[in-house]
């Protein structure tokens, strides 16, 4: 009896301080620094369209109708814990739309037709949210962004290859601020953390000219977190 009750409390103590119980007291202290990378195909939305103007033809009416191309992107990020539930994130992407298709028409009627490449590079900071910790975690993050975009000339045809060669400018290098909305899910794997994530990126909602349309795609992401 003696025995049993010296042991009652020393069970207590040692459940105390162990780790499962050091953990649940340490609930509200965030994950530490994580850092990652990602890459996937970037989706550009019906809004990245553009009317550009070209010096050569500037008093024909140039106007330019272009489907654009799925494209891709990589990037790295780095996060924060803040508490268990929230952290800060913040990182940089490399996005590129190759070989759009740009079709040009003159001020006679005249139909052209040239390949284009637009590179979006967003850097951007904000919040993630993790609702709740599982071996898989969902999560959702909220981001402002700044962003630089070129877009430059990949393939002339027809008369137009004389006039612009590869990787002529189309337009002056233009850089925007905008804003971020992504859910993932995140896999917690003997230390390292792979996760797939959804993000839709508006990449000029503030800073527009007059005239210029918003540029915004989805980003389809794979990537780990160390």
């Amino acid at each position: 009896m003696k025995m049993l009750q010296l042991l009652i409390p020393t069970l207590v103590v040692l459940g105390l301080f162990s780790p499962r119980y050091a953990k649940a007291e340490d609930k509200n202290s965030g994950e530490g620094l994580k850092i990652g990378a990602y890459l996937g195909p970037s989706v550009p939305s019906d809004n990245l369209k553009q009317v550009y103007e070209l010096a050569n033809f500037k008093d024909q009416s140039v106007a330019y109708d272009f489907a654009t191309s799925l494209g891709f992107h990589v990037g790295a990020r780095a996060r924060y814990g803040w508490t268990e539930a929230l952290s800060f994130c913040g990182g940089v992407q490399y996005t590129k739309f190759p070989d759009q298709n740009i079709v040009f028409t003159n001020g006679q009627g005249v139909r052209y037709e040239i390949q284009t490449t637009t590179n979006i590079i967003p850097v951007f900071a904000g919040l993630t949210f993790f609702p709740f910790q599982f071996v898989a975690t969902p999560y959702f993050s909220g981001e402002v962004l700044y962003s630089y975009r070129s877009t430059s000339v990949s393939n002339g045809k027809s008369i137009l290859q004389d006039v612009l060669s590869p990787g002529t400018e189309l337009e002056p290098k233009q850089s925007r601020a905008g804003a971020a909305l992504a859910f993932g899910i995140e896999l917690h794997l003997a230390g390292l953390q792979p996760f797939v994530e959804a993000k839709y990126i508006m990449s000029n909602l503030v800073g527009k000219a007059d005239g210029e349309l918003d540029r915004s795609f989805l980003n389809i992401s794979v990537g780990l977190i160390f």
